[in-house]
């Protein structure tokens, strides 16, 4: 009898192979302490109805940076290295397709990274509901736990796929931040060109973190968020979800091909 493929636990262990993604989840903490001890801060110096709202999406954003970058750049050369270790041979012998590979090497990514963007920010919101201001300023901090679960999700959902789907052409973590840095100068000239909405849609389009960064910015109502770049990050999550392991099994198969 064929025994099955790795379990999601497994994929989920292998997303923090390296000292990167481990370093990443002690980020995690330090970040979710100092978040927590600024919003002590505030209660203390602004009293209970300081702008605690503001410290949920900074920590969103810092801990995209911090934790889920190292976590999506250990997942660059993932499948690559499932594949000279002879681990994807193995699995195809016992039925696993190279799909149902690369996806759930891309799931194990991007559940780990959605846990370490999300729940800080869910703890942190519901800390800062006991810090007082009545019970409208708790339901107000409350409300920050669904954006801030839909900002985890859709940062592993974006960087997790995005990825996997990434190391299938480039598994250099210098080339890869360079298409990250050169993605984002070229959605800033764009902007600059096609001022207003258009020129955000268009910034958010080519650029997977600003997408991200205008996405949270319209789920937590921050002043100056627009609604059509928000949109479009959504939009962008969505399609790099979808197509990910498409891409990255086909460019795997048409590099065994050319081999």
């Amino acid at each position: 009898m064929t025994r099955p493929g790795p379990t999601l636990r497994w994929f989920l262990g292998r997303a923090l192979d390296g000292f990167s993604a481990k370093l990443a989840l002690f980020d995690a903490l330090v970040a979710t302490t100092l978040a927590v001890v600024a919003g002590v801060f505030m209660r203390i110096v602004g009293g209970p109805r300081a702008a605690y709202e503001q410290v949920v999406p900074m920590l969103g954003t810092g801990l995209r940076w911090s934790v889920a970058l190292p976590l999506a750049f250990a997942g660059l050369a993932a499948v690559e290295s499932d594949r000279k270790a002879g681990l994807l041979a193995l699995a195809e012998r016992r039925g696993v397709s190279l799909s149902s590979w690369v996806r759930g090497r891309a799931v194990g990514v991007a559940v780990m990274i959605a846990v370490t963007v999300g729940v800080p920010m869910i703890l942190v919101s519901v800390v800062f509901a006991g810090l007082g201001g009545g019970v409208e300023g708790a339901v107000a901090r409350l409300s920050l736990v669904l954006p801030s679960i839909v900002t985890g999700v859709a940062s592993g959902a974006l960087l997790g796929f995005g990825a996997v789907a990434l190391g299938a052409h480039v598994t250099s973590r210098p080339l890869a931040l360079a298409v990250l840095v050169g993605s984002a100068a070229f959605g800033v000239a764009l902007e600059r060109a096609l001022p207003g909405a258009p020129g955000a849609v268009a910034h958010a389009l080519v650029s997977p973190l600003l997408a991200l960064e205008r996405l949270q910015a319209t789920l937590f109502a921050e002043r100056g968020a627009s609604s059509a770049a928000g949109a479009t990050g959504a939009a962008v999550v969505l399609v790099v979800s979808f197509f990910g392991t498409r891409i990255a099994s086909a460019a795997i198969d048409d590099g065994r091909v050319q081999s």
